[in-house]
């Protein structure tokens, strides 16, 4: 853990850890003097998790915390041979307000929160080399450059349909330069509703993510339980695993966009029947624009395992999604095969493309707008 330090542990009263963690006012008074401020006015911020055991947040703008986590990331990739290390919470916890003098950094507010954890993953860079994979919990802007990969657990939390539900903003804007992974899954998603695991890796694909992150085992008091080994093997589940490598194919042939590129406005799209179910959208599609901004990519998937084949289509206006034609240009709309075909559906003169088809289920559509010269 990048963030909290276990005031159980020998490491801790060995090296006096206490003086470099972050420390707030006794009392949290609503005014804070701008000096004077010493040790026996301070207390650390607490924390206590699952296992129930008692954290001290750590002040990541000291360096003997920065050297600590470089010097653990070094040991895991460099002793034991990882290929990378995931160090927790960094982009997921905001600030503790730190006013230890001692620590030579502006009383409580400034930048030092942000700075210190840079310089960290600085030094954890460093150490590990640029060919290892770093990982952290959530996504923050200030860490993009210091981070390959964020876990997107809170990003991925909420419902993606209904009135209040996702949208891939973070992707729309940073799309292209970070990559995201993860999110959480439950025993619950399974049963009575496989449906409901097949939305949420559904979800993951169109929003760019890498698909996955499932707990295997877990605490005994998690609730709803979230090791779902016993469901991933249970041979009732097979269709959720051949959807489950049916995206990871399609995550594979759209790199070009869902990786690369950034997300756009959501995709129209006219079904021939309702498809909103609680928390989830039975038909959800998604529109990425290419880095060039010369392509567009529109996914589309029915995630439930029963549904009929379903007659949909869309009418979109291009430059709304971030493509227009110079002079003798085209629109060609293709649809994009899992082994890496290409079939050009239709061409299309001004600024408007449509389709329409039919979806069966667990099928991928994967349709790509690209402007040409004829």
């Amino acid at each position: 853990n990048g963030r909290i330090f276990d005031q159980a542990t020998d490491s801790w009263q060995r090296d006096h850890a206490s003086k470099w963690a972050a420390k707030n006012v006794k009392g949290n008074p609503r005014t804070i003097p701008n000096t004077g401020l010493n040790q026996s006015s301070l207390e650390l911020y607490d924390e206590q998790y699952g296992s129930k055991a008692q954290f001290a947040v750590m002040c990541p703008y000291t360096m003997y915390w920065q050297r600590t986590i470089a010097n653990v990331t070094d040991r895991l990739v460099n002793e034991y041979g990882t290929d990378g290390v995931y160090i927790d919470q960094i982009a997921a916890a905001g600030p503790r307000p730190c006013f230890d003098p001692a620590h030579n950094h502006s009383y409580g507010g400034g930048d030092h929160w942000v700075t210190g954890y840079r310089s960290m993953l600085d030094q954890v860079r460093s150490t590990v080399g640029n060919d290892k994979v770093v990982l952290t919990e959530s996504n923050a802007e200030p860490f993009m450059d210091g981070v390959n990969v964020f876990l997107t657990l809170v990003g991925f939390s909420a419902d993606f349909a209904g009135s209040s539900h996702t949208v891939p903003t973070f992707q729309a804007i940073y799309g292209g330069y970070f990559l995201a992974a993860g999110a959480e899954f439950f025993t619950t998603d399974f049963s009575p509703n496989p449906d409901v695991f097949a939305a949420k890796v559904a979800e993951q694909f169109l929003f760019g993510a890498q698909l996955g992150w499932f707990s295997l085992g877990g605490r005994n008091n998690q609730s709803p339980p979230m090791g779902i080994y016993n469901q991933l093997m249970d041979p009732n589940h097979d269709p959720e695993i051949a959807y489950l490598q049916k995206l990871s194919m399609a995550r594979q042939r759209c790199t070009q966009w869902l990786v690369h590129g950034r997300a756009m406005p959501p995709v129209r799209l006219h079904v021939n029947q309702t498809t909103s179910r609680q928390g989830y959208s039975a038909v959800p599609g998604t529109a990425w624009l290419s880095d060039e901004e010369r392509s567009l990519l529109v996914a589309i998937t029915a995630v439930e395992r029963d549904s009929l084949g379903l007659s949909l289509g869309f009418n979109m206006s291009m430059g709304a999604y971030g493509l227009r034609l110079r002079d003798a240009e085209m629109f060609e709309l293709a649809q994009l095969g899992l082994d890496g075909s290409v079939r050009v559906l239709a061409q299309f003169k001004g600024d408007g493309v449509e389709y329409s088809g039919v979806l069966g289920a667990r099928q991928v559509l994967l349709l790509s707008v690209s402007v040409v010269v004829p």
